[in-house]
């Protein structure tokens, strides 16, 4: 099941889409949370602010409104019923106005929560190769046996292993690397949840043939036994 936040512009965000899974547009897998993850915050806290100001402009309306409610007692019952009304209604919009600023920033902590979860670090020195890697990570993260883990060097993305979880437990990831790039051993290791490789594509067209030798004006000797 694939995950996803969307931070609405209307609210304050920027109108992206972010998914925990490897899609090239959305995802946070694959190496998507380098370019996607930084976003997010920023976008959480975009949105925490619009909200922030939303409410402060609705209890500003609310006290406004109280205000007149007072002056309108003079001007008899009628003024200060619906002054009294418009002062309910701004108080319910602020009341409102926080209920939204509360689930919005759930949602955003929730959201950061799941990107979190989905991407670790380890400093254990391995080289790069296709067998059983062992890191030494983080704990609480959403890493499970059978999902397929990126492992790349912080310093050079092109050094790289994927392969799939066999287990997690106690900080202690345990992958069956099945293709890699680069060479060398590194100890900077970010890990991602990542998808499945995919299939090789076809084989490409044969190139056209050569121009064929030219014999003219060549001689030939035939060594004798």
């Amino acid at each position: 099941m694939v995950n996803s936040v969307t931070f609405p512009s209307g609210v304050g965000g920027d109108g992206t889409t972010v998914t925990d899974d490897d899609d090239v547009s959305t995802g946070l897998g694959n190496g998507g949370h380098l370019l996607r993850f930084i976003p997010c915050l920023s976008n959480v806290v975009a949105i925490a602010q619009y909200i922030v100001t939303q409410a402060t402009n609705a209890a500003s309306s609310a006290t406004t409104a109280a205000t007149q409610a007072g002056l309108a007692t003079t001007n008899g019952a009628t003024q200060v019923s619906l002054a009294t009304t418009q002062a309910t209604n701004a108080a319910n919009s602020a009341t409102a106005a926080a209920g939204s600023a509360t689930a919005a920033s759930t949602s955003a902590a929730t959201a950061a929560s799941q990107a979190a979860a989905l991407v670790a670090t380890s400093a254990t020195s391995l080289t790069i190769a296709v067998a059983s890697k062992t890191f030494a990570t983080q704990t609480g993260k959403q890493f499970a046996a059978g999902q397929f883990i990126l492992a790349v060097s912080a310093a050079n993305p092109a050094n790289y292993m994927h392969g799939q979880v066999t287990s997690y437990a106690g900080g202690g990831l345990i992958v069956d690397v099945q293709d890699a790039g680069g060479a060398g051993t590194f100890g900077d290791w970010v890990l991602s949840v990542s998808g499945s490789r995919g299939a090789d594509g076809a084989i490409g067209a044969t190139g056209p043939t050569g121009p064929a030798a030219s014999l003219t004006g060549k001689s030939f000797y035939m060594m004798g036994a």
